[in-house]
C-alpha cells in the first residue's frame, strides 16, 4: 500500500480521508465519493436489477427527510451531542503570529501562535451543535513539520487557543485539537534540531521541502537530511509530549476533544510502515510492534 516514502496512492489516501470525515456526515456524500474515488465495481445479474444498475450513485442516496447529514450525532462515547453531520476537517493555514518578531537569519523564529486572525477564521466557520477541528497542532518544536503553524506547548499558544475555543464555544459550536508530529517530515533548518523518525531511514527520490530554509529561497531535498532513529527514551518524550499537549487542550484551553494525525506519512505512520520503519526491537519487526508507538500515544493521551 505504500510507496518507498511510507505515502499510500493517491487515491487511497483520498478514499480513506473522505470516508473517515463523511462516515459521520452524509450517505450521499459517501456514496458519490466512493463513485469517484473507486474503479467501478464489477456488476453481478443480481445486482443489476437494484437501482442504479448495481452502482451506487448520488441518485440513490437519501434525500430530504430521509437524509440524515442534518440530524443530530452523539460523539465521544456520548457526551457530545452534534446538532448536524457536517464537520470541519482539519487544514493546514501557515497563518500563526511569530513569538520572536525579532528573529534574524541567525537566530530565525521557530514557534508560533494563534491570534485574533486564528480566532475570527474558525469563528466564522463555527455553527450551533457543529463540530470544527483545527489544523494540526505539534506538540513540540522538535516535532513541528511546517513554518507559520500554531503549536501547543507554551503560554502564548496555550492562551492563543484558548480564546479560538472560547469563541467558538461562544457560537454553540464544538472544537477538536488535532496533534500533529511530522517526525522526519520535516528539516532541521525549520525547527532547529535533528529529525527524528522511527528508524534512520532516509526519503528516496527528489521530493523537497516546500518551504525554503530561512535565509534561502531554494527549496531542499528531504533526503538530504535523513532522520535520527528515535531511541527508547527519545520514544518517551515524543509520547510524553502527545500527553502535555492533550492536557493543555482540554484542561487548559477547554477543547472539547483531542484527535492524533496518524496518516499522509507523518511520524505514527512512519512507526505503521515496513518501508520505514525497521527496527527489531519492542517498537518494530512484527505487525503488534509496529503498532506499539501508536498504542503508546493514543493510549496515553487518552
Amino acid at each position: 500500500m505504500f510507496g518507498n516514502n511510507g505515502h499510500a496512492p493517491w487515491r487511497e489516501i483520498l478514499l480513506h480521508s473522505f470516508q473517515s470525515l463523511f462516515l459521520i456526515t452524509s450517505p450521499s456524500f459517501l456514496y458519490t465519493m466512493g463513485s469517484i474515488l473507486r474503479a467501478p465495481p464489477k456488476v453481478t445479474a443480481a445486482e443489476a436489477v437494484l437501482p442504479g444498475n448495481g452502482m451506487l450513485s448520488a441518485e440513490d442516496a437519501p434525500k430530504g427527510p430521509s437524509s440524515k447529514l442534518f440530524t443530530p450525532l452523539k460523539i465521544g462515547n456520548g457526551t457530545l451531542t452534534l446538532s448536524h453531520r457536517v464537520v470541519l476537517a482539519p487544514l493546514t493555514r501557515n497563518r500563526g503570529v511569530p513569538l520572536n518578531p525579532n528573529a534574524t537569519l541567525s537566530a530565525p523564529n521557530r514557534t508560533w501562535y494563534p491570534d485574533a486572525l486564528v480566532t475570527e477564521y474558525y469563528t466564522q466557520r463555527t455553527t450551533p451543535g457543529g463540530l470544527l477541528i483545527t489544523e494540526g497542532l505539534p506538540p513540540s518544536l522538535e516535532s513541528n513539520g511546517m513554518p507559520g503553524v500554531p503549536g501547543l506547548w507554551c503560554a502564548e499558544q496555550v492562551a492563543g487557543w484558548k480564546a479560538v475555543v472560547a469563541a467558538v464555544h461562544a457560537k454553540g459550536g464544538y472544537i477538536y485539537a488535532q496533534l500533529w508530529n511530522a517526525g522526519r517530515a520535516s528539516i532541521p533548518q525549520h525547527t532547529g534540531m535533528p529529525t527524528i523518525s522511527a528508524a534512520a531511514t532516509p526519503y528516496e527520490g527528489d521530493e523537497v521541502y516546500p518551504y525554503p530554509p530561512p535565509g534561502s529561497s531554494e527549496q531542499v531535498r528531504y533526503a538530504s537530511f535523513p532522520p535520527t532513529e528515535l531511541s527508547h527514551a527519545g520514544i518517551g518524550k515524543q509520547i510524553a509530549d502527545y500527553v502535555n499537549a492533550a492536557k493543555l487542550a482540554v484542561q487548559e484551553c477547554g477543547f472539547d476533544g483531542v484527535e492524533l494525525h496518524g496518516g499522509n506519512g507523518y511520524l505514527p505512520e512512519q512507526f505503521l510502515s515496513s518501508n520505514i520503519n525497521t527496527r527489531t526491537d519492542d517498537y518494530g519487526g512484527t505487525p503488534e510492534k509496529t503498532l506499539s508507538f501508536c498504542a503508546g500515544s493514543h493510549g496515553s493521551a487518552c
